[in-house]
């Protein structure tokens, strides 16, 4: 595969552009027609609607995952405290409403309530994070888009820059046919848990090893 180290890839990040284009009609419209260009000859490699019904279902069973063992570590942590502090009868030692049980409880059901608010948070950012991605490509180049929120962001990479391409999974994404993309050129770029239409992939991988 041929290389540039002196390439680098080209990222459009466009606040004012996507805020309207929450509101278009035909969101499609809203990019340049050489893009247009590119997705009607490029392939698909990270089918949409399939990637967004596995990732939300793949987020969720995360943040539940993790909030059920910060959570476990609050309760037993309280646990261990409230060992040590009947054996050293902390609450006696006090005798006022200051420091009581009822009180060193509600403080640990507090921390739970409010951890289990950030894991919401920590969901929905997941999401509006790693949601929306496309990828396409040809023997010319890889078009990805990816957006937010608040931002869109496209990149494009011709493939007679690229040196190293790599796709890896750990155990977790595994279960759910996720993968990591890693490109460089002369910058690094990293998509993270994504599915992929490996055939299509692979022959795009094979055909550009041959340029």
């Amino acid at each position: 595969m041929k290389s540039n180290l002196h390439f680098n890839y080209i990222i459009k990040p466009d606040f004012m552009k996507y805020f309207f284009y929450l509101f278009k009609a035909n969101p499609l419209m809203n990019y340049k027609n050489s893009n247009l260009s590119y997705k009607r000859n490029g392939i698909l490699i990270t089918p949409f609607y399939y990637n967004i019904m596995i990732k939300l279902i793949y987020y969720f069973i995360l943040s539940i995952f993790l909030y059920a063992v910060f959570k476990n570590l609050i309760h037993y942590s309280f646990v261990i405290l409230d060992f040590f502090i009947i054996k050293f009868k902390i609450f006696d030692i006090f005798r006022s409403s200051i420091f009581t049980k009822d009180k060193f409880l509600s403080i640990k059901y507090s921390i739970i309530f409010l951890l289990k608010w950030y894991f919401i948070l920590f969901y929905l950012y997941l999401l509006n994070k790693n949601l929306y991605i496309k990828i396409y490509v040809n023997t010319n180049q890889i078009y990805i888009i990816k957006k937010s929120l608040w931002t869109k962001i496209e990149i494009i990479i011709p493939t007679d820059k690229i040196y190293y391409f790599k796709i890896n999974q750990n155990l977790i994404q595994k279960l759910f046919i996720l993968y990591d993309i890693h490109i460089i050129s002369n910058d690094k770029i990293t998509i993270e848990n994504s599915f992929l239409k490996l055939k299509e992939l692979y022959e795009f991988l094979n055909k550009i090893n041959k340029i």
